[in-house]
C-alpha cells in the first residue's frame, strides 16, 4: 500500500463527493435544451463516472477491511461517518449528541487522531499479513 490511512480515507471522501457532482451534472445535461449536446456530455460523464466507481469500490473495500480491524467502536464510527458517509464535523457532532454521547469539537478531533492511529496500525498489520 502506497498511501497512509488518512490519505486513503480522504481520497475516498473526495472521490465520493466528485461522484455526487458528476451525477448532478448528468442530471442537468439530461434536461438541457440541446439534446445532441446533452447526450454527448452525459455519455462522457457516464464513462468518467464508471472509472471513478471502479476506483472508489477498491478504496471502499480496503477502508472496510481497515475499519473492521479497529477495536474501539467510537473510533470506528467516527471514521465511517467522516470518510465513508462524507459527513461534516458538525453533522458528526450532532450524530453523537443524538445517540446520547455528546462530544465537543475538541473531543471529536482527539478521537479522530486516535482513530487514524488505530487505523494505521490495522493497515500495517494487513500489509504485513499480505506479504506472507
Amino acid at each position: 500500500m502506497k498511501w497512509s490511512v488518512k490519505e486513503l480515507f480522504e481520497e475516498l471522501r473526495l472521490s465520493r463527493a466528485e461522484m455526487e457532482r458528476e451525477y448532478r451534472i448528468i442530471k442537468r445535461a439530461a434536461r438541457s435544451e440541446n439534446a445532441e449536446e446533452s447526450l454527448r456530455l452525459a455519455a462522457l460523464r457516464r464513462k468518467r463516472s464508471a472509472t471513478l466507481i471502479k476506483r472508489i469500490s477498491g478504496e471502499e473495500r480496503l477502508a472496510e477491511m481497515i475499519l473492521t480491524g479497529i477495536e474501539n467502536p467510537r473510533e470506528r464510527t467516527l471514521l465511517r461517518l467522516r470518510y465513508l458517509d462524507g459527513m461534516s464535523w458538525r453533522d458528526i457532532e450532532n450524530f453523537f449528541a443524538d445517540t446520547g454521547c455528546p462530544l465537543c469539537e475538541r473531543q471529536l478531533f482527539r478521537i479522530h487522531t486516535a482513530a487514524l492511529s488505530s487505523a494505521e496500525k490495522v493497515r500495517l498489520k494487513l500489509e504485513k499479513g499480505g506479504d506472507n
